[in-house]
């Protein structure tokens, strides 16, 4: 489950970018961990015969952390 938070997307003729929070729920593969996820998404967009596309997605994670464990108790480092 992605929950994105507070969007600033600015728009400039037939380019724009975007900043978007997220913080989710997620499963980790390698032990089947429940944890969560925090971080920051920053986009580039290009509108191309009349439609926004990407053309540019960057996720910088702030943290991923055992979900019983919480955000202060343990965190992964990146």
């Amino acid at each position: 489950m992605h929950l994105f938070m507070n969007p600033l997307i600015e728009v400039s003729g037939d380019t724009a970018t975007g900043h978007w929070y997220l913080l989710c729920a997620l499963t980790l593969l390698e032990d089947d961990q429940a944890a969560w996820c925090a971080g920051r998404y920053f986009e580039e967009y290009v509108k191309m015969d009349g439609k926004w596309n990407y053309k540019l997605l960057r996720f910088t994670p702030y943290f991923i952390t055992p979900f019983d464990k919480g955000w202060a108790e343990k965190k992964f480092i990146f």
